[in-house]
């Protein structure tokens, strides 16, 4: 039987003081009764920011959040200016590849 569990805390303190010891006793306290099911995470601040994980969990995904500017409910039009920064192509890769880092580094998916 297939399933998965995904804990949340979106609005974590910068540095991951809350988030990083919350989900280490979270992730051992799932994995010693279910070591099976797949765990999603999401990263500090919103799911941009991974600094709170070490070396990556076995039978886990890391999530996140990429909302490209002009898709949000204040966004301008695309491609152009979104709350006064020019968006176009190389912007939306450039915010993907930095919000990803932590998944490209440890192999993990995205």
């Amino acid at each position: 039987m297939g399933g998965r569990l995904q804990p949340d805390e979106r609005a974590g303190r910068r540095g991951g003081e809350t988030i990083g010891p919350f989900y280490q006793r979270l992730h051992d306290a799932i994995r010693a009764v279910d070591p099976d099911h797949i765990l999603f995470l999401e990263g500090n601040r919103y799911s941009l920011d991974f600094d709170v994980f070490g070396e990556p969990w076995p039978n886990t995904v890391y999530t996140v959040h990429d909302y490209a500017l002009p898709g949000l409910y204040d966004g301008g039009d695309y491609p152009g200016p979104s709350r006064g920064i020019h968006v176009d192509r190389d912007v939306i890769e450039r915010t993907f590849l930095a919000r990803t880092e932590y998944m490209r580094r440890t192999g993990t998916p995205i």
